[in-house]
């Protein structure tokens, strides 16, 4: 299958899933995160504003001791790290997706130490694809912070297509699973 088969197939496979499921299935995935050491031991940490159907990370926002940071599109093909500063400070930003306004306090993406990244699908060995415009490859290209995948159980395939830009994943986690890393919580 290629890239964009495979993002078809998974994004009609999100669209499936209906609120409560996706609460559920986000709750156990950010009790698997919080197991990692990569997380209880990073203080600055990229995470996303979820949209169309993904898996949401934002139940770890109410973790006092880190600082956390939302990708902000800054221009074509180009993200950066913003602060996040509450809900109510989020603006609409490009793909409708909400993001820091352009004020937001930015950081280096070298001074992160945890990416947590979205993907479509993702095989067990950290493989990713993602919605196609290789904003997250650009960005972890210039960050050696952990990067850590997270999906639900059935967007983790056997196989998908690979390009020597794409960056690789060091943890894998799904509502029930925690792939590579040699972490805690598998």
């Amino acid at each position: 299958m290629n890239a964009q088969e495979i993002r078809k197939q998974m994004r009609a496979l999100r669209r499936a899933l209906d609120a409560q499921e996706v609460e559920m299935l986000s709750q156990a995935l950010c009790a698997r995160i919080r197991a990692t050491a990569a997380y209880r031991q990073s203080r600055s940490v990229l995470l996303y504003w979820p949209a169309g159907g993904e898996i949401s990370p934002l139940a770890l926002l109410e973790d006092a001791q880190k600082r956390f940071y939302l990708p902000r599109v800054e221009a074509p093909g180009e993200m950066s790290a913003r602060l996040y500063g509450g809900k109510d400070a989020l603006v609409k930003g490009a793909y409708g997706i909400l993001a820091p306004g352009p004020d937001a306090p930015r950081l280096a993406a070298a001074q992160l130490e945890l990416v947590i990244v979205p993907g479509l699908a993702f095989t067990g060995t950290m493989e990713r694809v993602g919605q196609g415009g290789g904003y997250y490859d650009r960005f972890l290209s210039r960050t050696d912070a952990k990067r850590m995948g997270v999906a639900y159980d059935f967007q983790i395939i056997p196989r998908v297509p690979q390009h020597d830009r794409d960056a690789r994943m060091n943890i894998l986690i799904t509502p029930t699973k925690t792939l590579g890393g040699n972490d805690d919580g598998q």
